[in-house]
């Protein structure tokens, strides 16, 4: 090969880069501007990744690992929907162990379109260096581009996934919806099991 001649763009972005990209910057545009995806029964599991990546991001062993351990779930409460992001393990800061984006009923029940619905929360539990935080993306409004930045409420001892759903729902004024079938942590929780 010559000392000018083209080289083949094979350079894959490393896992974390991608994974911060997907938790820090989509997950929550989503939440700002299309939340209809987080809140469609259709995109549960990991179904909404599909709609989120393009085909090559798809193929790379970084997405493949990511796409196995990934998982959204929609709960219904009393006063709305949570829709709850769960992400694969990681052992590099500050990668997030889930999120939570809350709809409230009253917005769904007066919507006239989508764009009623914008700017939902994206709340986290995340990894800090060797802290777990509760926090939430916010976005600048004034920025011309979108421009998210974190904000961090509370210290946790451990990354209770229950725990956090709580805080978020007292944050949010929804409560507990005990009509709900045991599937999992989070529904036994709100089932006051």
């Amino acid at each position: 090969m010559g000392l000018f001649s083209k080289r083949k763009n094979t350079v894959e972005r490393d896992a974390h880069s991608e994974r911060y990209e997907f938790e820090h910057y989509m997950l929550p545009s989503a939440a700002t501007f299309a939340p209809i995806q987080l809140f469609t029964s259709d995109f549960e599991g990991n179904i909404l990744l599909d709609l989120m990546f393009d085909d090559k991001s798809k193929e790379s062993s970084w997405f493949k690992h990511y796409a196995e351990h990934f998982s959204m779930k929609i709960y219904d409460v009393v006063g709305g929907q949570i829709s709850f992001l769960r992400f694969p393990e990681s052992e590099v800061s500050p990668s997030l162990v889930c999120a939570a984006v809350p709809l409230h009923k009253h917005l769904t029940d007066t919507m006239k379109d989508e764009s009623d619905l914008y700017y939902r929360p994206y709340y986290f539990l995340t990894k800090l260096i060797d802290k777990w935080c509760i926090g939430e993306m916010k976005i600048d409004k004034e920025c011309r581009e979108e421009f998210f930045y974190p904000v961090y409420y509370k210290m946790v001892d451990s990354p209770d996934m229950v725990e956090f759903m709580q805080w978020v729902m007292e944050r949010e004024g929804l409560s507990k919806n005990a009509d709900l079938l045991p599937e999992d942590t989070i529904t036994e929780f709100l089932n006051n099991k």
